[in-house]
Formats: structure tokens, sequence, C-alpha cells
């Protein structure tokens, strides 16, 4: 059987929302996109649940499915994937949280929570981060695109059990930093990653 080379194009988030001043548009509808257009007039377009139907998919859940793996079988945290991304090493017992640089006020409130999608200088703050130590916990921080950061704890006895400190999009700014919380039965390995992350809190306040 012969085999037709083909590319497969993963659009994620790329829908958005209309825009008053783009006459109710939304920014892709208004975009001038020859390319995509051809691709689109040459090649086959459709519909699909990836997952399955009524679930809507995140980004791991929906390139998962697309590349054959069952999303539900095979559960990825997007903090390894961004940590891979970036290049970083993982080891045995580590624990990696994917983030973002932001721009706080003087008052430790949120003014953006993407820095401007900061482009310059992400590799120069993650490397004075980079091998940090609280106590006999070693931080490895991995620079991304634009405002995207890995952050990777080794150590012994760590958990991974705690939420995220981002208020998340509805909240742009005026907040501050949510505290990471345990989400599952306090343990020895739980309470020892949370009390990593609030002396990191605290030193990120001194720099």
């Amino acid at each position: 059987m012969q085999r037709i080379p083909r590319l497969l194009l993963i659009f994620d988030g790329m829908g958005d929302r209309p825009i008053v001043e783009l006459g109710d548009k939304t920014p892709l509808q208004s975009a001038n996109l020859p390319v995509m257009d051809q691709l689109a007039l040459e090649g086959q377009c459709g519909v699909a649940d990836p997952v399955r139907s009524g679930t809507v998919a995140t980004t791991v859940m929906g390139t998962l499915a697309i590349l054959g793996y069952d999303p539900h079988r095979f559960s990825i945290a997007r903090g390894l994937i961004e940590a891979i991304g970036c290049g970083m090493k993982i080891m045995p017992g580590d624990v990696a949280f994917r983030g973002n640089w932001a721009t706080l006020d003087d008052e430790g409130m949120i003014v953006d929570r993407r820095a401007g999608r900061i482009r310059e200088g992400t590799k120069e703050l993650s490397s004075s981060l980079c091998g940090l130590k609280i106590d006999d916990v070693s931080l490895y921080v991995g620079s991304g695109t634009e405002h995207r950061v890995a952050l990777v704890i080794r150590g012994s006895g760590l958990g991974d059990c705690l939420s995220g400190s981002d208020p998340g999009d509805h909240f742009l700014s005026g907040k501050k930093p949510r505290h990471p919380e345990v989400l599952k039965k306090m343990t020895k390995k739980v309470c020892e990653l949370q009390n990593i992350c609030t002396c990191l809190n605290l030193r990120q306040e001194k720099f």
C-alpha cells in the first residue's frame, strides 16, 4: 500500500468570539488567511467530537484523542507536557507545574496574568530561579513560549494533589494569586509540597 504524506493541523482555541468592532465577526472570520483557505479548499474539513459526544475536550484530552490515544486511559497533566516541551529532564518522583509569567503591582494584585505576553528576557528570568533550594527540595524553571513557564520540583516525599494559583481568565486584573489548596486527603507528601509552594510565594515577593 502506498503511503500518502498528510499534514495534520490542530488550531486549538482559535474559535474566539464575535467582536462588535469587527462587525460581530470573530478575529478568525475577519482575518486574511490565503494559506489556510487554500488548505481548507484542497484538504478535508469536518466537525468531530474528539473525546465523546457532550464532552468538552481540553487541550490535552483533545490532542491525545486526535493522535489515537484514549484520554480517559492515558491521563497526562499539562505541567509534564510543558516541562518536556521546555527541554527539561523529568526524574521519577518529580512534580511538574505549568504556569505563566505575570505582572503584579506593589500590593501583590495581578495587573496582567500573562505579563503582556512577554517575549524577551524570559530565559534570563528562568535561569535566575533555576536551582533554587528550599530545605531539601530543588526547584527547576524552564522558559516556554511567550509568557509560559514550567516549574519542576525535585525532592523526596512529594505529592501533586494541589490546586493552581491562577485565578483564571475571568479575572484579568485586580486579584491576588490564589493560595494553592490540597485537593485530596491530607498526607505527608501533600503537606510538604504545600509548604514548599507557600515558601516559593514568599521568596517570589522578595525578588
